[in-house]
């Protein structure tokens, strides 16, 4: 989307959990994102938007941070 390079998020036991950009871009949306991606809203830039494997709606919130 913004030609920039992906980064990989590491799990705590060192496997990978997910990916979000290296974009400093600003999002065309900041808002009225599903509940899936809610942790979306209000970010600046691209690189905020977390891309990351979920079993449980703790790792939802721990995203937000």
């Amino acid at each position: 989307m913004t030609g920039e390079d992906f980064v990989i998020i590491k799990a705590p036991d060192g496997g990978i959990l997910g990916v979000r950009s290296s974009s400093e871009e600003e999002p065309f949306t900041k808002d009225d994102f599903s509940e899936d991606y809610e942790a979306f809203k209000e970010k600046t830039m691209y690189r905020e938007w977390k891309f990351v494997y979920s079993s449980k709606k703790a790792d939802k919130e721990r995203l937000k941070q």
